[in-house]
């Protein structure tokens, strides 16, 4: 398996902006493209690809044919270590003027040209979902802070991450006469609520696969109608625990947004503004002369 990294094609300037969909329906008649992609055209060349234990059998499969043979069923042990295998990506890490790896992301990893586009946002600190941890990237979450950045690659193998060689420089420039001390500020800010927001995620999803497994372990119990009673009651005392604790950590952020947009009152020794203040009694009759 040989993977070379011919080169990391230089990439123009990115705009950092946040595309607006305006959405709403133009008609039928009404002609419209897809606009290129926004952020920074990342482009580089890989020489060889990777050859998986599949792509390997297969092609042995293939000469066999070809001399006249019949090629070998695989076994029960092959298949499952072939499906179980993670599939062959390129890594693209972009890291900041310190040194910090801000986004990575999946690329393919064939022979050739390539070309992925990052859409200039850092990690996103939410946790991806279960069936996307094994492709790997993410999405993103803030804005970058306009600047240069260090893009560079590696490859991945049956989960087993070798750096490739060459990096290459990209700029991020800005779009609004904010300072930078103003866009560092908001980047920070930025950090510090993800993590903030991070730590009740992580407990929500082990609170949510704790209920899945007490609920697999009730089940278990009822189909054993040997075991003893008292498992089942304890059981059912942490399902019980727990939804209580889930409900309570929900409701907490709920109650608070509520009261934040609770109205507030005038006091009653105030005056009200003109336009709340009754009206006075209706003009009676125009009088005869």
């Amino acid at each position: 398996m040989c993977w070379t990294a011919i080169a990391l094609v230089p990439t123009k300037p990115a705009l950092s902006f946040i595309p607006q969909n305006r959405g709403g329906d133009l008609g039928i008649s009404h002609f419209t493209a897809a606009n290129p992609p926004v952020g920074a055209q990342i482009t580089f060349n890989l020489q060889d690809a990777v050859t998986t234990k599949l792509a390997e059998r297969q092609r042995r499969d293939r000469a066999a044919i070809a001399r006249g043979e019949t090629p070998p069923y695989p076994t029960h042990e092959q298949l499952r270590a072939e499906a179980e295998k993670e599939a062959p990506a390129t890594i693209v890490s972009i890291a900041d003027s310190a040194g910090k790896v801000i986004r990575r992301l999946d690329a393919p990893a064939g022979r050739g040209l390539q070309r992925i586009t990052w859409d200039i946002l850092a990690q996103s600190t939410q946790l991806a979902p279960a069936a996307a941890v094994a492709g790997g990237g993410g999405r993103g979450g803030a804005l970058v802070v306009p600047g240069k950045y260090t893009v560079s690659l590696a490859r991945r193998v049956d989960g087993v991450i070798t750096p490739l060689p060459g990096t290459q420089t990209l700029e991020v420039a800005a779009e609004d006469p904010a300072t930078k001390e103003d866009r560092v500020a908001m980047a920070d800010f930025h950090e510090k609520l993800g993590r903030l927001q991070k730590a009740p995620t992580t407990t929500t999803q082990s609170a949510t696969e704790a209920g899945t497994r007490l609920s697999a372990i009730r089940r278990a119990i009822d189909a054993t109608p040997s075991l003893p009673s008292r498992l089942r009651e304890e059981t059912l005392k942490l399902e019980k625990q727990l939804n209580q604790d889930q409900h309570h950590a929900q409701r907490r952020p709920r109650l608070a947004r509520h009261q934040r947009r609770r109205p507030r009152h005038p006091s009653p020794i105030t005056s009200s503004p003109p336009h709340l203040q009754p009206a006075g009694p209706p003009a009676g009759p125009p009088r005869l002369r």
